[in-house]
């Protein structure tokens, strides 16, 4: 499985059990004809009441870097989720 197939999986697996996070994965930036400049990140859009941002970012890696991003988001995203929804 690709570190992207593992990411995705994990954000529909936690997606599922803390709808309230409103959890998305996916990137910011664009492939273009000189490289890759995308930077990969897991976004929460909901939060705890009182909160005032609109958004969080788990992580934010290059290409390169997205096994990176799903060992890191295996061992502690779920963890991150429930601190931001303050469960």
């Amino acid at each position: 499985m690709t570190a992207d197939d593992r990411c995705r999986k994990l954000q529909e697996t936690l997606a599922a059990k803390y709808p309230a996070a409103g959890l998305t994965f996916g990137y910011v930036g664009n492939v273009e004809r000189w490289g890759d400049d995308r930077a990969w990140s897991f976004w929460a859009t909901k939060f705890r009441a009182g909160m005032y941002r609109n958004a969080a970012r788990f992580g934010y890696h290059s290409t390169p870097e997205l096994d990176q991003l799903a060992n890191k988001a295996d061992a502690e995203l779920e963890a991150w989720i429930v601190k931001l929804l303050g469960s």
